[in-house]
């Protein structure tokens, strides 16, 4: 069943982390599946090929609103590791689920995803829901990341850069 869900992903010319979203499926577990390390995928299959017949309806339909939030969100993860010196690949890549905190990299790219869902909630306007669909977080993980920063803004000095980010996201100091 991998096989017909894979041609079928490459067919509408979905990204695996599309398909990841739209099954609601952790980061990196369609490639896992790809490559046979999960041995019993089980319910997980059908999560797949539902996810992706949604994503096939959502591109025939024109729902381009979902690609420009997650295009949003890796712009602001992209400007955010910029200025932070570090390589938004690597934030791309590391699950926000493992919750590696003994890892230094792990812990950078965490903080450019928290910086990033805020900056895209805040001087975005996106929706919280919307965002964590983005950045493969929970609703719950996205508040916290919110409200942590909005604890920290000021307390780090934090404002006046999360402020520079927002007008150049917005245009304001255009």
């Amino acid at each position: 069943m991998i096989g017909l869900i894979e041609e079928k992903r490459l067919a509408i010319g979905a990204t695996m982390n599309e398909v990841e979203r739209a099954a609601d499926v952790s980061h990196g577990y369609y490639s896992r599946l790809l490559k046979g390390q999960i041995a019993k995928p089980g319910a997980a299959l059908v999560r797949l090929k539902l996810g992706l017949a949604r994503l096939s309806r959502d591109r025939s339909a024109g729902g381009g609103e979902e690609i420009l939030v997650d295009l949003t969100y890796r712009f602001a993860v992209a400007l955010i590791a910029a200025r932070l010196d570090v390589d938004p690949t690597l934030v791309h890549a590391a699950d926000p689920a493992r919750r590696a905190t003994q890892s230094p990299d792990w812990m950078k790219a965490a903080r450019v995803r928290r910086l990033a869902v805020y900056v895209v909630n805040q001087y975005g306007g996106i929706a919280q829901v919307k965002v964590a669909k983005a950045a493969g977080l929970t609703k719950a993980a996205v508040c916290q990341a919110i409200k942590e920063i909005e604890d920290q803004r000021e307390a780090d000095g934090l404002g006046p850069e999360l402020d520079a980010i927002g007008r150049a996201i917005t245009g304001e100091s255009w």
